[in-house]
């Protein structure tokens, strides 16, 4: 499995990636470890220092953020609104 380069990454989002995870072939159980940090993505600051400039792109990244954690509904509720 190919690894991510973290430090390309603001914090709060490669500390979401920092576990690898592997998808499961069902939709599988959501890891709710993550939630909190996933709900924190909400605000601005999750990407600092980077100031967003292209909201879908970061609602996408969001909705990215939760399918990689299996939060089926929370990141079809995002990219449903793309």
């Amino acid at each position: 499995m190919a690894l991510f380069d973290l430090t390309l990454y603001t914090p709060a989002i490669a500390e979401l990636l920092r576990e690898p995870r592997v998808p499961p072939l069902d939709a599988g159980e959501p890891n709710r470890d993550a939630r909190v940090r996933l709900e924190a993505l909400a605000r601005d600051d999750a990407f600092a220092p980077h100031r967003i400039c292209d909201r879908s792109m970061a609602d996408a990244c969001r909705a990215g953020l939760w399918l990689y954690h299996n939060f089926l509904d929370e990141a079809h509720e995002i990219s449903q609104k793309l």
